[in-house]
């Protein structure tokens, strides 16, 4: 996500830290700390982009370096004790710096409170101006139906809501149109299935939520990367092959590459068995295992995939 998403990383590392359930209160060294391996801020956070010119588009932040921010916490009165750990040690914030193909830009993140109406430096905005549309689907809890209804809005407006709708219609046979409805508590997407009335989407099932929030990352971010953390989550293993082949229909149809995380066999299987429809470069894995403290990864191509699992290979 930092090396993917423009650059505002306070917006990032919020999303991170709910995603991984860690509210440790007020904004303290620990919590910064948290961010770098072992929790030792002295060795310097260090992300960078191979790339595979014919696989992917990751045409976006070249490298980003992440350093503490180092400073005295809080008001100090005539009373308190000061010590040199204090000053020297204690992380205040992250310093980000990204590397671009035609420059640099530096951010500095000393809280996570949101800040509106702030503006772009014109070489940020310059930069930013090529970055290609992404998309991030979080795995923990069901979306934000406001937010699903202000992005289903923006395809209507630009009358593409009907793309949604024919990828939603491999899933929901029966669906013949999506709207957004206004009631007391705000906006919401709501379905026609020929009941004689519309449903909202979010009665229609979490698995049918989860699928309306891919589709419309896909056909919004057309000719972009849509990163989708826990892919399987909310969905019954029977519909995962429905749910692979909408991305590999999708992803072809609005030349989006999609990015996805999983630990379940039974995702990673009806992938593969989809993939073998499609050309084989339209899927790789890669597994990653930690060994002597080293993260090692194991890379798949579609045919070799397909291979480990027909011989029952481990490739979770």
């Amino acid at each position: 996500m930092l090396l993917c998403f423009p650059p505002n990383p306070r917006e990032v590392l919020t999303l991170l830290n709910e995603q991984r359930g860690y509210k440790p209160g007020d904004e303290n060294s620990e919590f910064w700390d948290s961010y770098f391996h072992n929790w030792n801020h002295l060795q310097v956070i260090s992300l960078g982009v191979e790339e595979i010119p014919s696989f992917t588009r990751l045409s976006i932040c070249r490298n980003l370096f992440i350093v503490p921010i180092l400073g005295f916490p809080g008001q100090v009165t005539s009373g308190s004790v000061i010590e040199t750990h204090d000053v020297q040690e204690k992380t205040q914030g992250l310093s980000f710096k990204y590397q671009y193909e035609d420059g640099y830009i530096e951010q500095k993140v000393t809280t996570l409170r949101r800040k509106t109406n702030k503006q772009l430096s014109p070489k940020a905005k310059a930069i930013i101006d090529h970055i290609l549309p992404m998309a991030f689907i979080p795995s923990k809890g069901i979306s934000n139906p406001q937010d699903e209804a202000e992005r289903f809005s923006r395809l209507e407006k630009a009358n593409r809501h009907h793309e949604v709708e024919e990828v939603l219609r491999s899933v929901e046979s029966r669906l013949k149109r999506l709207t957004v409805l206004t009631n007391g508590q705000g906006s919401m997407v709501y379905g026609d299935i020929g009941e004689g009335h519309l449903i909202p989407v979010s009665l229609m099932g979490e698995g049918m939520v989860r699928m309306l929030s891919i589709a419309t990352a896909m056909v919004n971010n057309k000719g972009g990367l849509v990163l989708i953390d826990e892919i399987e989550n909310g969905l019954h293993y029977s519909a995962l092959p429905t749910l692979w082949q909408m991305i590999f229909k999708t992803a072809r149809q609005f030349d989006v590459q999609v990015f996805t995380a999983t630990h379940s066999d039974e995702c990673i299987q009806a992938a593969s068995d989809i993939a073998q429809t499609y050309n084989g470069n339209d899927l790789k894995l890669y597994r990653l295992d930690i060994i002597r403290e080293q993260t090692v990864i194991t890379e798949y191509s579609s045919e070799e995939l397909a291979a480990a699992i027909a011989s029952n290979q481990e490739v979770r």
